[in-house]
């Protein structure tokens, strides 16, 4: 995964030497930390259960359960980054804590906006953050409250209402790619795409916003974990955030296109799940496979750039 990911870890043992906290302290800010989290997660804990119930009963929102995961693999490998930025506290954060509770209410009743009401829990963490590590300890531990906020998931109304148009646009794109197939022929309508390949003829549900709400999502937070798995120059940070939309929409671009495979190569009926389920593993794995090659290339033309430099500066 390192390799892969293009750089290399955050921090070193020698480096930790010199943080401004003590390794007492950092573990005393971890235990703070998790035990407030906790205790926010319990008082969120009807939207917390929600969100755990649909991971397991939708493959495409599944990657919420390994986003625990990713957050503790983040932490561990920025470990001492993390230490050196860790704070004497803020009082702001008992002021965005409380900015949480109120804005969990108020979506509670008497405006109910589910994708807001669960976005009040990622406020909550920051507020949490912020109490006990400061605003320095805050900005590096933004990529771990990112993985938290992709992992509330869109409505499905409210992501048909942002990425209706651009679905369509992929779902005639893939069609186009399926129409390429021998003996195949495929028409587009209201999202579906209906085809005919020889004799048999079916519906391939790429425009359902049910059960590919989530997709473009796992695949971003997958996008996010590579690029934050390991040490890199600011503006290759910010490169990689940049292109973080096209890997997505390249993740799922290749998700229909194999969905469409799937059903016309198998005769699944537009609601069957092993197209959909496999069709989205299999571009997830080559989105995370994508975005570490885009990591790794950018890092070889530093090292490239930097090799060029010396040799320039040898030669003067």
């Amino acid at each position: 995964m390192n390799a892969m990911a293009g750089a290399t870890s955050e921090g070193s043992p020698a480096r930790s030497q010199t943080a401004s906290a003590q390794p007492g302290e950092g573990w005393s800010a971890l235990v703070r930390i998790i035990v407030l989290a906790a205790l926010t997660l319990w008082a969120f804990g009807e939207e917390t259960i929600k969100t755990f119930a649909q991971a397991t009963s939708m493959v495409q929102s599944s990657y919420v359960l390994a986003t625990p995961v990713l957050i503790g693999l983040l932490i561990h490998r920025r470990r001492y980054r993390l230490r050196a930025a860790l704070g004497s506290g803020s009082v702001w954060g008992v002021v965005v804590l409380a900015v949480a509770i109120a804005g969990y209410a108020l979506t509670t009743w008497p405006f109910y906006f589910g994708y807001a009401r669960k976005l009040t829990l990622v406020v909550a963490l920051v507020g949490i953050v912020l109490a006990v590590g400061g605003w320095r300890l805050l900005w590096r531990s933004t990529p771990m409250l990112l993985l938290t906020a992709l992992a509330m998931p869109l409505g499905w109304y409210t992501y048909a209402n942002l990425i209706s148009r651009p679905e369509r646009m992929m779902v005639r794109g893939s069609a186009a790619v399926l129409r390429a197939l021998p003996e195949t022929n495929v028409v587009v309508r209201h999202g579906d795409v209906h085809y005919t390949h020889g004799d048999a003829q079916g519906t391939i549900g790429l425009g359902d916003f049910h059960f590919g709400s989530a997709a473009p999502v796992a695949f971003l937070s997958a996008i996010v974990f590579v690029i934050f798995a390991s040490v890199r120059p600011t503006w290759q940070t910010l490169l990689l955030l940049a292109l973080a939309v096209p890997l997505t929409a390249a993740g799922n671009f290749i998700r229909m296109v194999l969905h469409g495979l799937l059903t016309i190569y198998t005769g699944a009926e537009p609601i069957a799940s092993m197209p959909r389920d496999v069709s989205t593993i299999v571009a997830l794995a080559l989105t995370y496979l994508l975005t570490c090659l885009v990591a790794w290339l950018l890092s070889s033309l530093m090292v490239e750039a930097e090799d060029s430099h010396d040799e320039a500066s040898e030669a003067v």
